[in-house]
């Protein structure tokens, strides 16, 4: 696939990892990172202004505790649990795994960060449509002034 220098400058300077979509731009032109870093100085984009994703944070190891000796299970295997927050895990070892309200609050927390990203995805994509909208305004812009001149040649030449 091979796209404009405009198409490029465009994918690149609207993707979220600027830098990781350089190497994707090359891989689809059937060219190197280095060729497209070149087209991106001639668009006149500032190459060390272009921005990686956010690294996610990774948190340290927690330090291990002493095991503490399983409380024996003296009900059947299978048997059905009483207590909602605890399940039957390995042979006759009962496990808190994690309480209903735990489960829930972390299901909350997940989809209200989906409703942040969805408000995010939406704002990139009016943004994405109001620049669809000046391009193929400027292009009707171009198409009408061609006309006109056109139409102005046939005019002086009678």
């Amino acid at each position: 696939m091979q796209m404009t220098d405009n198409e490029i400058k465009v994918h690149v300077l609207q993707a979220a990892d600027q830098k990781a979509q350089i190497k994707i731009e090359a891989e689809l032109n059937d060219t190197t990172p280095e060729h497209i870093r070149e087209i991106l100085k001639e668009q006149g984009v500032d190459l060390r202004r272009l921005h990686s994703a956010p690294k996610k944070h990774i948190a340290e190891p927690k330090k291990r505790t002493e095991k503490a000796a399983p409380k024996p299970d003296n009900g059947l295997l299978g048997e059905p649990c009483t207590d909602p927050s605890t399940a039957l895990i390995y042979g006759k070892t009962t496990r808190k795994i994690a309480s209903l309200e735990e489960i829930f609050d972390g299901l909350r927390d997940k989809v209200e960060k989906l409703r942040d990203q969805r408000k995010e995805l939406a704002e990139q994509l009016r943004k994405t449509d109001d620049l669809l909208a000046y391009i193929t305004m400027c292009c009707g812009a171009i198409v009408d002034t061609g006309e006109k001149d056109a139409i102005a040649g046939r005019g002086e030449e009678k």
